[in-house]
């Protein structure tokens, strides 16, 4: 009695044995998956970077399909080991099931990119031309699927390679996923194997562009421009988009002077005004959360990068034209007055022209405002006169097309003792270009 139990214990662990290792292998596989009657479902998905510092990432897919036997597997081996001819017993399985009507497996192989990525143009034409079906979500995710069928014979597993990539607006980080939990291999809808989670080390890259602002002295630095900030506009134009899926580092902005000591935030240095043609340095900072140890690719370190602002000053000038009748005498005396500065200049002596004698009279340097010019000298009477420099009369914006302001008077000396008074008489007022001053 007890020898029969051993035999009956002895054949069960053989047929366990011979059980395990029929099975697939499972270290060559990724992912979970349902079982399928009548079938032994095997997917592999692979990601690997397309070179060190490159945000270019090659994935590829492979699915494998077989029927299942219908005998076990200890009478599979011993028909095996019997029949003089090994290709009978397949030839007469097959046999079988087309007299039963057996269909082949029809599945969708579907992967969803992770909306920081895309595919390559050249990518997506070459996998439409292949028959692959390729759609974009809501949320701007990138969905592809493809028809796959099996027959159950010795075949060639199905397989499908594509490349994408990190979109240009994403700054990157460590161990962010490439695809989305969708990813698998569906029957009529039913999922029948949901690939693993591919997180990948995506270098950091913000691709800064320089940038010139044209300013009026006295104007501050615009924070934004063109509906842009300034810091998007160092951004290449476009800002920083996470995509929904949260931050993946620190990203730190901020601005330094032209002697690298810092400004501050964009607020800050929408206070300073420039005085002169300068430069001021935008820098980014990113620190990962992650180590970047689960991920595909070279961890990601703390990242600097930099780009220059460029600002250019103009600066408004102010000349006054003034004509005597005579042969000359004492030169006028300018005061040019607005809320922030006054300056004095004496007519300089240009000319005499038919009994009429020329003085000019040069203020530069000038910000953009509203200004006040009063003849003062006690030969000629005292007469103010208003003008916009670098400014738009009315509402006080900045028109650089007034730069350069030019204004003719003509001066009545005064006649000591008759109580006859003139005035200084402004006969033009226009614009000019600075190297056509007298």
């Amino acid at each position: 009695m007890q020898r029969s139990y051993r035999r009956v214990f002895g054949a069960i662990s053989l047929f366990i044995l011979f059980w395990v290792l029929s099975q697939p292998v499972e270290a060559q596989e990724s992912g979970r998956r349902q079982e399928v009657k009548g079938w032994s479902l095997s997917c592999r998905r692979e990601a690997d970077l397309k070179e060190e510092g490159s945000r270019v990432f090659e994935v590829s897919i492979e699915v494998e399909a077989k029927r299942e036997k219908k005998e076990n597997t200890l009478s599979r081996i011993s028909a095996a080991e019997l029949s003089s001819n090994a290709e009978k017993p397949e030839k007469e399985e097959k046999d079988g099931r087309e007299k039963r009507g057996e269909q082949p497996l029809s599945v969708t192989v579907r992967e969803t990119l992770d909306p920081r990525f895309s595919l390559l143009p050249s990518e997506e034409r070459k996998l439409k031309s292949a028959g692959a079906q390729i759609g974009e979500k809501p949320d701007g995710s990138v969905s592809i699927s493809w028809e796959a069928a099996f027959s159950g014979e010795e075949e060639t597993p199905w397989s499908a390679v594509f490349s994408v990539q990190a979109r240009k607006d994403f700054p990157g980080g460590n161990e962010v996923p490439l695809f989305s939990e969708e990813s698998g291999v569906y029957q009529n809808g039913r999922p029948l194997w949901e690939f693993s989670e591919c997180l990948l080390n995506v270098p950091f890259s913000l691709p800064l562009s320089p940038c010139s602002l044209t300013l009026f002295l006295g104007e501050k630095i615009p924070k934004t421009v063109k509906g842009k900030t300034l810091e998007d506009l160092m951004l290449s134009g476009s800002p920083v988009n996470w995509y929904g899926k949260g931050e993946t580092g620190t990203l730190s902005v901020f601005w330094k002077k032209p002697d690298s000591t810092p400004v501050g935030t964009l607020s800050q240095l929408g206070e300073i005004r420039p005085v002169g043609d300068t430069q001021y340095a935008f820098s980014l900072s990113y620190t990962p959360y992650e180590t970047g140890k689960k991920g595909l690719g070279t961890p990601v370190k703390e990242t600097e990068a930099s780009s220059l602002l460029r600002v250019n000053v103009v600066e408004g000038s102010l000349t006054v034209q003034a004509v005597s009748e005579g042969k000359g005498g004492a030169p006028p005396l300018f005061l040019l007055e607005s809320d922030q500065l006054s300056l004095y200049r004496l007519g300089e002596y240009r000319k005499t022209t038919a009994g009429r004698t020329l003085y000019q009279a040069d203020f530069s340097g000038l910000p953009f405002d509203k200004y006040r010019v009063t003849q003062l000298s006690p030969d000629y009477e005292e007469v103010s006169e208003e003008y916009w420099v670098g400014a738009c009369p009315g509402n006080d914006t900045v028109d650089f097309q007034r730069a350069s302001v030019k204004t003719w008077m003509e001066l009545t000396p005064k006649k000591k003792g008759t109580g006859f008074e003139t005035g200084m008489k402004r006969e033009a007022f226009h614009l000019f270009p600075r190297d056509t001053l007298y």
